[in-house]
């Protein structure tokens, strides 16, 4: 396994190909193929030992290159010298393995709810990072007071961008039936009004309702209905639920998940009472209150799903399957007709002649090799 994986990595080429003129070959001495398949898994081998050294009291998240570390402590300066801590271990472990940090893109932020904390000092080497009022992590937008006003104004900006497309079908010379409207808004524009909707439950109804303004847009493109058209019967007619039920039913959902996976953070955290120190709503809080309000409605117990290794192996289930080691009507190449043995071009000329020789089957073989030829 060590040796197929050096070949497939060791000693690999590029260059770059331009009007038929090709530049000179570059060694590829680090990373991994874009596009291969094992790419992901082998990155992931390559970078995985970079969390358990982090220091106690500092967590992480990793997707695929991106990296957030964070760091909940009650006093802001035991969470800066804590970070610190961290970003040299990161640093150390980069230098290491030869790995680049990009300096300009790395940030830091202190969320806090006091107006008088303020951020310390953080470098990642010799760069001091600068402080944001504002994280984005994988489309989600984290303000430092946690009201995700900042991240409903984009998706709200994204959304009513894309209503302009509903807009142009809906008037256009051949006009969008209802059918093709509905298609258009739940495949790109309902998407943006709900990224992510179970990290920002806790958003204020007000922020929320942006977002359900237009999803009434939308409806009134779709039905073609007046401003005075009650909402409820648009959505009635268009099939369409309000973004509230869908909200609640993914923070139910997730919540469900956490619930049914024991290791993570948050399943410990949904069966614990809140201390309600700050008069600030959670995502625990959130989920309980939907399934009390739906307790009746729920399963009364879920179970994570079980897997069975008992299963008998694939190799006793074999008794309908008939293996070809051959390929039929093709023998040596001094042994074939003139039609197996001609090209592609002649394969499909000779179609029927060969629906009616080697039967239907045999033509159909002979119809896959010539695309894949």
């Amino acid at each position: 396994m060590y040796q197929w994986t050096k070949s497939y990595l060791h000693n690999r080429k590029a260059r770059v190909l331009v009007d038929g003129h090709c530049g000179r070959k570059v060694l590829l001495r680090q990373g991994v193929p874009q596009g291969g398949v094992l790419s992901p898994t082998l990155f992931i081998l390559f970078i995985n030992d970079l969390v358990p050294e982090l220091p106690k009291g500092v967590q992480a998240a990793l997707y695929a290159d991106d990296l957030v570390l964070w760091c909940s402590e009650e006093y802001a300066t035991t969470a800066t010298y804590r970070m610190q801590l961290a970003l040299e271990k990161v640093a150390a472990w980069a230098e290491d393995w030869c790995v680049t940090i990009n300096r300009e893109k790395t940030t830091a932020t202190l969320f806090t709810l006091s107006a008088k904390a303020t951020p310390g000092k953080l470098t990642l080497g010799d760069t001091p990072l600068k402080f944001e009022d504002q994280q984005t992590y994988l489309g989600v937008t984290y303000d430092k007071r946690m009201t995700w006003k900042q991240h409903i104004m984009n998706a709200e900006g994204k959304a009513r961008r894309k209503l302009n497309i509903m807009r142009k079908l809906a008037g256009s010379h051949w006009g969008a039936n209802e059918k093709i409207l509905k298609s258009v808004y739940q495949g790109t524009v309902r998407p943006h009004l709900e990224y992510g909707s179970s990290s920002w439950a806790t958003a204020a109804k007000t922020h929320q309702q942006a977002l359900d303004k237009v999803q009434n847009q939308a409806l009134r493109i779709i039905t073609g209905a007046m401003k005075s058209t009650p909402i409820q019967k648009m959505e009635q007619v268009t099939g369409i639920p309000p973004l509230s039920k869908r909200r609640d039913c993914k923070t139910m959902v997730q919540a469900t998940k956490y619930q049914c996976t024991h290791d993570h953070p948050m399943s410990d955290r949904l069966k614990k009472m809140s201390s309600g120190r700050l008069k600030r709503s959670s995502f625990a809080l959130e989920a309980r209150a939907l399934q009390k309000k739906h307790q009746t409605e729920m399963p009364e117990l879920v179970e994570p799903p079980s897997f069975s290794l008992d299963a008998p192996p694939w190799e006793d289930r074999q008794g309908n399957l008939d293996i070809q080691t051959s390929v039929p009507y093709l023998t040596t190449k001094d042994e074939q007709s003139n039609v197996t043995s001609s090209s592609p071009s002649s394969w499909r000329s000779q179609r029927l002649h060969n629906q009616s020789s080697t039967g239907d089957k045999c033509c159909c073989f002979l119809q896959l090799l010539s695309t894949a030829v």
